[in-house]
């Protein structure tokens, strides 16, 4: 009898210290997939198959290590830090879309600007300019005319901007406009200026800024700036200024336009 107890003990306690094994104990079985995100790091301890999801933020980097244990059967445990906060690029880096924003090409000129008036105005290079050598001028003098349904004497500039890439997903976008400008009219004057943008193939013109009758900004340069945001495509910028029974000068100088 007390051998039988013996041996039984014996037995149990040849179980009980059995090494933890896949092949002696039914544990669950993985496949070896982690997440695969863009602009992140990777290290693995081993070698294994994995394969790529899309389920995380690409704002977070991971590093992954192998359980220790001698078979195949567990996971790949991640571990998460977080990652640098990007930084946004600041308007030093970013590309202005006006060509020959401060009027300095060749030494002073106008183009690519596209340029037209009506009655006897007049847009040229002036200068100085606000901080520069050059600026442009739209003038204009419509004192003999009293009656008209439109603005009788007439400048106006405008720029078509590059295509900028527009994705279909996340098509709104934000754009900073500036220019410097100095100012006097009078009479029944008035100053407008538009963003272009463009829709299946129809334009669309945004009003940013007008001033409308007599106007005086002062001696100095004065800077206009908006932000615009619009889920179009951008295609270019205009401004007009005209006087019906008056006169008006308006300097121009410094447009800035950034895709942000």
């Amino acid at each position: 009898m007390h051998a039988l107890l013996l041996a039984t003990v014996i037995c149990l306690g040849l179980v009980a210290g059995k090494p933890y094994s896949a092949s002696s104990v039914a544990v669950p079985q993985y496949t070896n997939k982690v997440p695969i995100y863009s602009n992140t790091t990777y290290t693995l301890s081993s070698s294994s198959n994995v394969q790529p999801t899309n389920d995380k933020p690409s704002t977070t980097t991971s590093s992954y290590t192998r359980q220790p244990n001698n078979t195949s059967s567990y996971p790949i445990v991640p571990t998460y830090t977080s990652a640098p906060t990007p930084t946004p690029p600041t308007n030093a880096t970013l590309r202005n879309l006006f060509y020959n924003p401060g009027f300095e090409d060749n030494g002073g000129s106008l183009s690519p600007w596209n340029v037209s008036t009506d009655g006897n105005a007049t847009v040229r290079i002036t200068r100085p300019g606000s901080n520069s050598a050059n600026a442009a001028v739209i003038s204009g003098d419509d004192n003999n005319q009293t009656t008209s349904d439109f603005f009788f004497t007439m400048g106006k500039m405008s720029q078509t901007f590059d295509t900028l890439p527009h994705d279909p997903l996340n098509p709104t976008r934000s754009y900073d406009f500036s220019y410097e400008y100095k100012y006097f009219a009078k009479g029944n004057c008035q100053l407008q200026s538009h963003i272009r943008t463009e829709a299946s193939g129809i334009e669309l013109y945004y009003t940013i800024q007008v001033i409308e009758r007599s106007y005086d900004s002062g001696p100095g340069y004065v800077t206009f700036s908006e932000r615009f945001t619009t889920s179009f495509n951008l295609r270019g910028f205009e401004l007009f200024v005209g006087c019906i029974g008056g006169s008006f000068r308006l300097e121009l100088d410094n447009f800035s336009a950034l895709a942000l």
